[in-house]
């Protein structure tokens, strides 16, 4: 008799996701089969099938997921801090950076997802779904924000997500490959401040119009 979930749906899904990420992190994304996820979980492969058909799939939920940590950020919560006088947008900063280097498992599993997509059409489209949605919660926030007067009105929503996008995965590729993290670190602090400042925010300025366009 197949090893079923005694858990709810939510949390058999919670358990497998985790458990796909523990693999992934140890074998590869392309050497990674569902059954080794289904062993790794404690279940049978036909258990895991009831809810995932397959490993981009699973990879669909954790990129949709994302960092499920007491320390979570989102991209909401730093622009927010950042555009409030009372906290220090350089500590926010940093609160960021330790959620994208202290685990380990998810920067790999992104870097392994990247490198095997030119290989596989729907790892591709994965992880392009998954950008697509961060850069469109990325327009819809910058809106807000720019119909209230706190970033610049001709600020490009999509041009910020795609260069958010590819600082943090440089930072991601830095770490993988041995770069010294306190470098790392300067230099993606140094960077995200100059892209903030270039919608309008600043550490030292939490709101800045955009220049009249001379006549």
């Amino acid at each position: 008799m197949p090893r079923v979930f005694p858990e709810y749906k939510e949390q058999a899904s919670a358990k497998i996701v985790q458990s796909a990420i523990s693999v992934f992190a140890r074998k590869g994304y392309d050497y990674t089969t569902m059954e080794d996820i289904a062993k790794e979980t404690g279940v049978s492969k036909s258990a895991i099938y009831t809810y995932f058909q397959s490993k981009e799939d699973i990879l669909t939920e954790i990129l949709k997921s994302g960092f499920e940590t007491p320390e979570h950020l989102t991209l909401k919560t730093v622009l927010d801090g950042v555009l409030d006088e009372s906290l220090d947008s350089s500590k926010i900063l940093m609160e960021l950076y330790k959620v994208i280097v202290e685990h380990p498992d998810m920067m790999r599993l992104a870097f392994d997802a990247i490198g095997s997509a030119p290989f596989n059409k729907k790892l591709r489209k994965v992880l392009r779904d998954d950008f697509e949605r961060d850069a469109e919660a990325i327009r819809v926030y910058m809106q807000e924000l720019i119909s209230k007067g706190r970033i610049r009105p001709d600020a490009d929503p999509r041009t910020f997500a795609l260069l958010f996008e590819t600082l943090n995965l440089g930072l991601v590729a830095g770490i993988c490959a041995g770069f010294d993290v306190d470098e790392l670190q300067k230099v993606w602090l140094a960077s995200t401040k100059v892209m903030l400042k270039s919608i309008g925010l600043d550490s030292g300025t939490k709101s800045v119009p955009a220049t009249p366009a001379e006549s």
